[in-house]
């Protein structure tokens, strides 16, 4: 669904490894270092930024289709089912970034 992806695919991780430091796991050898105030909080939101902006996208893409009448599924059960996953794909993405 990302078109155009240009940054590091997910998953991302944090990775604690002291107090006030904390690192952000990328695929491959790529890591990005968190230092400063609020750095688990910081970090957990850094790491989460690939699954909110997929989430973003897939509930964009499900309410422009909605609002524009261009949903080329005309079932109702099946329109409800993507709705539901557009549903969870936002939950799940927001308590990653939230660390709960």
């Amino acid at each position: 669904m990302i078109t155009n992806q240009t940054h590091t695919p997910s998953p991302w991780h944090t990775d604690r490894k002291d107090e006030g430091k904390v690192i952000i796991d990328l695929p491959g050898d790529g890591a990005i270092l968190i230092l400063g105030y609020n750095t688990e909080a910081n970090a957990r939101l850094i790491a989460a930024a690939p699954d909110l902006l997929a989430a973003l996208e897939f509930c964009h893409t499900r309410l422009f289709n909605y609002q524009a009448g261009m949903d080329e599924i005309r079932d109702p059960e099946i329109t409800r089912q993507l709705n539901e996953v557009a549903i969870v794909a936002a939950r799940v993405a927001i308590a990653k970034a939230k660390g709960s």
